[in-house]
């Protein structure tokens, strides 16, 4: 799991970094939103990070509930 958090941590902050970068590019097809609006920014670099910790957690409990020699076998 720990794993899985630190390759999340760099995606978000690589995600975040570019969304800055490149921000002003979309500007014409964000209605009512700055292209640099924090709020925004943290509220979809948040969302992400949640769903892919969550998607990690959830497969790695499935994994973890596999006995070794029968994943093994298979």
């Amino acid at each position: 799991m720990g794993e899985s958090i630190l390759v999340v941590a760099m995606g978000v902050g690589a995600g975040l970094v570019a969304a800055l970068l490149l921000g002003g590019f979309l500007e014409t097809l964000l209605f009512e939103v700055a292209p640099h609006d924090p709020t925004s920014v943290i509220v979809a670099g948040a969302a992400a990070a949640a769903i892919a910790l969550l998607s990690s957690f959830v497969t790695a409990r499935s994994a973890a509930r596999i006995d070794p020699l029968v994943a093994l076998r298979d």
